[in-house]
C-alpha cells in the first residue's frame, strides 16, 4: 500500500506544508535572493550593440555566471512542480482551505482597479489599493 492511500488528508497538507517551507527557506538563503536590487536588475536586459565605420555590428549581452543561474534553477525547480510535496499551489491551497475553515467560509472578492470587473483576490488583497 503506497503513502497516499494510508495518509490521512489532514497528514498529507501538513506534509506539502512542511516540505514548501524548507523548500522555499533554501530559496531564500541563494546568493542570488540575498540581494534584492541585483536580482531585480537581471530581469531587465541590456543589450550593447556597436556599430563599427566598416560596417561591422557587434552585439553584447552579459549574463550572470551559469554556476550562479543553475544553482538557483535547481533550488526553485520543485517549487514549480506539480509532482512535487513543496509545489507552491499545494501549499497555497492548504493555505486557503485553513484560512476558510477559521472564517466560516470565503472572504468577499473584490476586482483589481483597471482590472475589468475581473475578480482580484480577496479582501486585503494588494488589488485594493486604488479603493
Amino acid at each position: 500500500m503506497g503513502r497516499s492511500q494510508t495518509e490521512n488528508l489532514e497528514g498529507k497538507h501538513q506534509r506539502w506544508l512542511e516540505a514548501y517551507v524548507v523548500r522555499a527557506r533554501r530559496v531564500e538563503e541563494h546568493s542570488l535572493a540575498a540581494d534584492w536590487d541585483a536580482l531585480v536588475d537581471l530581469t531587465r536586459m541590456k543589450i550593447e550593440v556597436r556599430r563599427f565605420a566598416n560596417g561591422e555590428v557587434r552585439i553584447r549581452h552579459e549574463l550572470p555566471p551559469e554556476e550562479v543561474v543553475e544553482s538557483a534553477a535547481a533550488r526553485i525547480r520543485p517549487i514549480l512542480l506539480e509532482t512535487e510535496d513543496c509545489f507552491h499551489m499545494k501549499a497555497l491551497r492548504v493555505a486557503c482551505m485553513s484560512h476558510i475553515e477559521q472564517n466560516d467560509g470565503f472572504p468577499a472578492a473584490v476586482t483589481c482597479p483597471g482590472g475589468n470587473g475581473v475578480p482580484g483576490g480577496f479582501r486585503g488583497h494588494a488589488c485594493r489599493a486604488g479603493e
